[in-house]
């Protein structure tokens, strides 16, 4: 089958995304699970995320994939009281209620921002890791989640989000709460 395409334009992928640039992002959570830790001491929640835009509305990177990993079970109970910690950060910005979370597909198809930033891995290789979950204005989350189901209905492509910034960008620390109710 003949192709046609001038590959000297293209860039080459060899199957490892590059890393999206530092910034903050609107996402979707995706997809949950439950798994176990790599040496077997406990159990992590994993979130998938789904780029819908940065906060400019622009939509290059839509569909790109970022991912959260969570402890919340662990022999070392430090490193649980941490994950836990983290967890409910998240789930606070993904706009669940203070409270129990009996199940990570509660926090499934919300919104939030994510601040990014860019760390080597063990092997040096540049990866992305998140470095805040923050909560959106509530006239931006309806907005998002209006215009994709007006979008989908007409059969068109959502327009961008409006610029807009979000409630609690001046945070510092990420919320600690010693008495973590999920």
């Amino acid at each position: 089958m003949q192709l046609g395409v001038d590959m000297n334009s293209v860039k080459a992928s060899f199957g490892d995304s590059d890393p999206i640039p530092e910034g903050t992002y609107l996402v979707s959570v995706l997809k949950d699970e439950l798994m176990n830790n790599k040496k077997g001491t406990g159990i992590i929640a994993k979130f998938e995320l789904n780029i819908l835009s940065d906060l400019e509305g622009n939509i290059e990177l839509k569909g790109r994939k970022l991912f959260s990993y969570f402890n919340v079970r662990h022999q070392n109970q430090q490193a649980q009281n941490i994950g836990l910690s983290q967890l409910k950060g998240f789930a606070l910005a993904a706009g669940h209620a203070s409270g129990n979370l009996n199940d990570t597909n509660e926090l499934r198809n919300r919104q939030l921002a994510v601040s990014v930033g860019i760390e080597e891995d063990q092997n040096g290789v540049p990866r992305n890791r998140i470095k805040k979950y923050l909560p959106l204005e509530e006239d931006i989350t309806n907005h998002a989640v209006r215009n994709e189901e007006l979008s989908k209905q007409q059969g068109r492509q959502a327009s961008p989000l409006p610029t807009k910034k979000i409630q609690n960008n001046t945070r510092q620390t990420p919320i600690n709460d010693d008495d973590i109710p999920f």
